[in-house]
């Protein structure tokens, strides 16, 4: 399983990708997708000022 949230630069275009792969593990898809997309959108947002 993976997860990922685009990478979006100053002018508002895609530029990647940042995610994640994980196990295959007793939660659902949207226990993950609720856990770390969050994490993810944080992290690509940290990353927008050097795209």
């Amino acid at each position: 399983r993976g997860v990922a949230v685009a990478l979006i630069d100053r002018k508002g275009e895609c530029k990647g990708a940042v995610g994640t792969t994980l196990p295959m593990a007793p939660s659902t898809r949207e226990q993950l997708i609720e856990r770390f997309v969050p994490l993810l959108q944080e992290c690509a947002l940290s990353l927008r000022p050097l795209l």
